[in-house]
């Protein structure tokens, strides 16, 4: 059988405010895939201050997935910057990866706080034995 794995990388995030009154501010990234959530970074956080971009190399995996050809997923991205009382979501979204292309750009803008991230989506084609 035939299918297409997907790959979730981080490409960057970008935020004007560390969402903290003072000093930077810690961030994870979510993305949920049926019900699975995948997190990152798996321990602790990303630290950005006002006007920081977060951009590793090589691009992190966030999630895998598999999907069939010609379909689409539907994935949900939540972007959080933690504190100690309550948490500030600057981003709550989801975007459809399809498999028309080997290779797609997201780009996720915060609607609360002035922040983007950006992602990059890998498809490959894989062979499934039954």
């Amino acid at each position: 059988m035939k299918k297409n794995l997907f790959i979730v990388r981080l490409d960057s995030f970008f935020t004007e405010t560390s969402g903290d009154v003072v000093g930077k501010g810690e961030f994870s990234i979510t993305v949920s895939n049926e019900g699975e959530e995948h997190q990152y970074p798996l321990e602790g956080y990303i630290r950005l201050g006002k006007n920081e971009t977060f951009a590793p190399r090589p691009y992190p995996t966030i999630c895998t997935g598999t999907i069939e050809s010609d379909q689409k997923v539907i994935l949900h991205v939540k972007v959080t910057e933690h504190d100690l009382k309550e948490d500030d979501i600057f981003i709550d979204s989801e975007f459809s990866i399809h498999t028309e292309f080997f290779e797609q750009n997201v780009e996720i803008v915060g609607t609360t706080h002035q922040c983007k991230l950006s992602l990059n989506i890998l498809i490959e084609n894989i062979e499934i034995a039954l």
